[in-house]
């Protein structure tokens, strides 16, 4: 069944979810928080299984696992960082994340968008 998923679905997907976290987090560096910022959260989280599913069906299909296994990669370390801070914080308003955390993130979302749209145009033009 997964070598019946097409890579070129999850790819354009990546490119487009790395370009909306470079717009999170430029947004969030800006000091903006809202709802565009919860919808992209959001939009992360459903990521994460699908990146899953796709990095069994890459290497299926014979395919470098590197987009997939990149944003998993991020996804935990996100996770467990948040977690972390979560923790640690003693506000009942919600904590901030550091500035190095948010351009970690921006730039996570810039080469995670490249990555994808090279292997797009590997495997596809």
């Amino acid at each position: 069944m997964l070598n019946k998923l097409n890579p070129k679905y999850y790819l354009s997907g990546a490119i487009v979810l790395g370009f909306c976290q470079v717009l999170d987090g430029v947004a969030g560096l800006n000091g903006y928080h809202g709802s565009l910022a919860t919808a992209f959260s959001i939009l992360e989280l459903l990521w994460f299984p699908a990146s899953l599913v796709f990095a069994l069906a890459f290497q299926q299909l014979r395919l470098s696992l590197l987009v997939p296994l990149l944003y998993i990669s991020y996804f935990a370390f996100a996770w467990l960082y948040g977690s972390y801070l979560y923790a640690q914080s003693t506000d009942i308003i919600p904590f901030q994340l550091p500035t190095w955390f948010m351009l970690l993130a921006t730039t996570f979302g810039l080469v995670y968008c490249l990555t994808a749209y090279r292997f797009y145009k590997k495997l596809y033009h």
